[in-house]
C-alpha cells in the first residue's frame, strides 16, 4: 500500500482506492473481456464487499473467512462465501448474521457444518448467494 496512514485517511479508503487501481489495470490486459470478479480473505473480504457494492461492474465477489458489516441479503450481487471448519465461531456467526447463509446453516457444536454447498438465491438481479462450508 502506498502512502502514509497518518495523512488523515482511513485504511479502508486507501485499500479501496488501491483495489480500484488494480481493477483498472486488469481491464487493460490483452485477454480482458472487461468482466470483473473480486476476491478477498478475512479483512480483505470487507474491502472486496465494499468495492463490489460501490462498483456495479463487479460481476461476482468471493469472500473467504468473511467479516463485513456492510454485506446484505442482496448486496453485493453474486456473492460466494467460503467458511472453513476451523474458522473461529465469530466468523461463522458473521456469515449467518449478515444474511449470507440461511438460518438453517448456523453452525453449532451439536450440528457440524455440512460438506455440501448450500445456496440461497433470488431470481434475477444477480442476487445469488452461495456458501461453501467444510466439516472435518
Amino acid at each position: 500500500m502506498r502512502g502514509d496512514i497518518t495523512e488523515g485517511e482511513t485504511i479502508t479508503s486507501a485499500l479501496l482506492r488501491e483495489l480500484d487501481q488494480v481493477a483498472a489495470f486488469a481491464r487493460t490486459l490483452p485477454d480482458s473481456d472487461a468482466r470483473l470478479a473480486v476476491l478477498g480473505h478475512s479483512m480483505a473480504s470487507d474491502i472486496v464487499v465494499r468495492y463490489a457494492k460501490a462498483n456495479p461492474e463487479v460481476q461476482a465477489t468471493v469472500a473467504v473467512s468473511v467479516f463485513s458489516p456492510v454485506v446484505t441479503a442482496t448486496s453485493p450481487r453474486n456473492l460466494l462465501v467460503i467458511v472453513g471448519a476451523l474458522e473461529p465461531a465469530m466468523l461463522k456467526a458473521e456469515a449467518c448474521a449478515s444474511s449470507i447463509l440461511p438460518p438453517a446453516a448456523t453452525p453449532s457444536p451439536e450440528k457440524p457444518m455440512a460438506t455440501s454447498p448450500k445456496a440461497r438465491a433470488t431470481a434475477g438481479a444477480g442476487a445469488r448467494r452461495r456458501a461453501y462450508r467444510r466439516a472435518l
